[in-house]
């Protein structure tokens, strides 16, 4: 039986010391997931955190496998579209790690009230008496919304197909796989972040005049109200992505390593 750790990784920089010894530096970046092969996928926002690594530290996996943990170094990456990323790696020190456990996808889009199930390492690494550690957590919920044309704030490319999801993605579950909450557990789609909407429930006005001398000033206060849902690149999307990096597409890959779901 699979534990949740062995299904994603984090992505965290680290400094390395003699003996292939790591040293952990800040936090959890985000989390990946096996494709097959040397290779995972992330959100697009965690390669840029990696491209920025700087010259003394090094952006690394912690993979776990039959209850012991191998660091992978992040060899190459590249960012795709619809805030998808990828990365290729390589263990530099546990050479006899077995290959992490790739889950098979579902390409056709789910309904609306889905279940849905996100594991991954929000907020993941935590300290207790000196000693690192890295936590797991799970989220279970279901689809709230099908957006085919979905484009985050500030995102420059093309808009994208993806769902919106009943819990929050908190920092550090960028790049998680979304997984149909039915068993065997299959891949649906992958963790970007979060949308939030917003409604003004009310408007208030107010003339505020200091003194005499001074000019009257207007003020206005609106009030909203927020709804923020978690966010998921559908699989079909990144299926039809092509990558330099692999030379294909990523669902050509995924078909190669046995991985889409008949």
């Amino acid at each position: 039986m699979l534990e949740a750790n062995e299904i994603v990784a984090p992505i965290v920089f680290a400094e390395k010391w003699h003996g292939g010894v790591y040293s952990l530096r800040g936090e959890v970046r985000g989390t990946c997931f096996a494709i097959g092969g040397d290779y995972c996928l992330t959100a697009g926002h965690v390669v840029e955190a990696v491209n920025g690594c700087t010259p003394d530290l090094g952006p690394v996996i912690a993979f776990r496998s039959q209850g012991r943990w191998a660091t992978a170094e992040i060899q190459a990456r590249e960012l795709l579209t619809a805030n998808v990323g990828l990365v290729r790696f390589a263990f530099m020190e546990s050479k006899d790690m077995p290959r992490p456990v790739a889950l098979p996808w579902r390409l056709q889009m789910v309904p609306l009230l889905t279940t849905v199930k996100t594991i991954g390492y929000p907020y993941g690494l935590s300290y207790a008496d000196g000693e690192a550690r890295f936590t797991t957590r799970a989220f279970l919920g279901h689809v709230v919304s099908t957006r085919v044309k979905y484009k985050p704030v500030g995102y420059q490319g093309n808009p994208f197909c993806a769902y919106e999801l009943s819990y929050v993605a908190p920092e550090g579950l960028s790049g998680a796989p979304l997984l149909c909450g039915d068993e065997p557990t299959v891949v649906i789609g992958l963790i970007i972040g979060n949308n939030e909407s917003k409604i003004r429930v009310n408007q208030s006005t107010f003339i505020e005049k200091e003194s005499e001398e001074k000019k009257e000033k207007t003020i206005v206060c609106e009030h909203y109200r927020y709804l923020n849902l978690g966010v998921a690149v559908m699989s079909s999307e990144i299926a039809n992505t092509r990558s330099e990096l692999l030379g294909k597409s990523i669902g050509e890959h995924l078909k190669e390593h046995g991985l889409l779901e008949q």
